[in-house]
C-alpha cells in the first residue's frame, strides 16, 4: 500500500516493514515490525494498518509515526466461540471490516475503536473465500469450493452484509477484481469477465483461456 512517499508492505516472512519511496533509486526502510505470522493482506486508513496474519486472525497496528509501528489489538476468537483459522483477505467500509476465512466464511469487525476490535457477526460460514473485493456498498467473494462468485449487499448496514446473487465461475479462481460494471476473476488457466451491471443478475461475459499461464486480477 502506497499513501503519498510512504509504502507500507506485508511481508509473508512474519513482518509489517514501512517503506520511503521518494526515490524510486533509494528505498530506505523506515521501521519494522515482527509480526507473530506472515502477513498475507494489508490495508492502511488514517494512521491505521489492519493485516490479516492466518491464524493469528486480524490484528491492528498505529503507524501513524512511520518510524514507530506499535501493536493496537488482534482479534480471532469470536462470539459465536468460533475461532479465525485462516485470515487471507480484508476490505473496509466506514468502521467494518470485514475479514475472509480460507477455512470457511466471511466475519465481520466492528473496528471504530481500533485498540479494541469486536466480531459483529459471521456470514456465508458455509463458503471457503477464496479472494474478495469491495464495490460501492457490493462486496464480491470468490467461493472456491463451489466455484461461483458472490456478490453480497450492504445496503444501509454493512454490519449485516446479505447475499444478492452468484455465478458460477471456472475452477480453482483465487482472486476478483471489479473494474466499473465487470468484475475481473483469476484462475489458474487465465481470466473470466463476470457483467456485474444487474448485481441481482450476473453473467460471465468472456473467457480468456492463457493455456496455464493464468495470474492475478489486479
Amino acid at each position: 500500500v502506497v499513501i503519498g512517499t510512504t509504502a507500507y508492505v506485508a511481508d509473508e516472512n512474519n513482518a509489517l516493514v514501512i517503506l520511503n519511496v521518494i526515490q524510486p533509486d533509494f528505498i530506505p526502510e523506515l521501521s519494522r515490525y515482527q509480526t507473530s505470522n506472515g502477513v498475507v493482506k494489508l490495508l492502511v486508513d488514517d494512521g491505521i494498518a489492519y493485516t490479516a496474519e492466518g491464524k493469528s486472525g486480524l490484528v491492528s497496528y498505529d503507524v501513524s509515526d512511520p518510524f514507530n509501528i506499535s501493536k493496537l489489538d488482534s482479534i480471532s476468537e469470536l462470539r459465536n466461540g468460533e475461532i479465525l483459522e485462516d485470515a487471507r483477505w480484508l476490505e473496509k467500509k466506514g468502521d467494518i471490516i470485514y475479514v475472509a476465512d480460507s477455512k470457511g466464511g466471511i466475519e465481520v469487525i466492528n473496528a471504530s475503536d481500533p485498540s479494541d476490535l469486536k466480531h459483529v457477526r459471521s456470514v456465508l460460514t458455509d463458503v471457503r473465500p477464496n479472494g474478495m473485493d469491495l464495490s460501492g456498498n457490493v462486496l464480491y467473494v470468490v467461493n472456491r469450493s463451489g466455484r461461483r462468485l458472490i456478490a453480497m449487499g450492504l445496503g444501509n448496514n454493512p454490519r449485516n452484509p446479505r447475499q444478492i446473487s452468484s455465478v458460477g465461475i471456472g475452477a480453482n479462481t483465487r482472486r476478483v477484481t471489479v473494474v466499473g460494471q465487470t468484475a475481473i476473476t483469476a484462475n489458474d488457466d487465465g481470466f473470466e469477465f463476470v457483467d456485474v451491471t444487474l448485481r441481482d443478475n450476473m453473467f460471465v461475459d468472456r473467457v480468456f483461456d492463457l493455456g496455464g499461464r493464468g495470474g492475478e486480477a489486479t
